[in-house]
């Protein structure tokens, strides 16, 4: 009898890393349907057209995407990884553009949420709270993900770089 209530238990606890994403699921809606901005249309011809999906990442920040990029100790809704990557994958079987446009902020802030101070954190938290975007100089105009051709680099200031 404790096994299976020991099964059962676990398999809650799994289930809860899903239900963000059975509810963003929900809201990005059918793809099929040629209305919706989150369809395969829209997503074929933004492509045509090389424009970035603008209105469906701000549509996500209104669903509240962007706040999954901050662990809930900072006043986010992070509680684990598995449950971003449920997120990730959604937006993903949408518009992979789309899932790596609105996902930059977590590959520029999670350097911060690892080995930075206090400060550091809350103002990060701040920032994407109130919709900033973040990357990590991964990329360049001219260079694209060319690690060894970046012409990125810091300055030191008198608190750091």
């Amino acid at each position: 009898m404790s096994s299976a209530f020991s099964i059962e238990k676990k398999i809650a606890s799994e289930l809860k890393n899903y239900v963000a994403a059975s509810n963003l699921s929900a809201f990005m809606g059918d793809p099929l349907d040629k209305d919706n901005v989150f369809s395969f249309k829209s997503t074929v011809e933004l492509d045509e057209k090389e424009e970035f999906p603008q209105k469906a990442i701000n549509l996500l920040n209104t669903w509240g995407m962007h706040k999954y990029y901050i662990p809930v100790e900072h006043g986010g809704s992070l509680k684990s990884f598995e449950e971003l990557i449920s997120l990730v994958t959604v937006m993903s079987q949408y518009d992979l553009t789309l899932a790596i446009g609105h996902g930059k902020t977590l590959l520029g802030s999670v350097a911060v949420w690892v080995c930075g101070n206090d400060p550091m954190k809350s103002k990060v938290a701040h920032m994407i709270n109130a919709g900033n975007t973040f990357s990590l100089a991964i990329t360049e105009r001219d260079h694209g993900s060319d690690l060894m051709s970046s012409q990125v680099y810091a300055l030191e200031v008198d608190n750091g770089y």
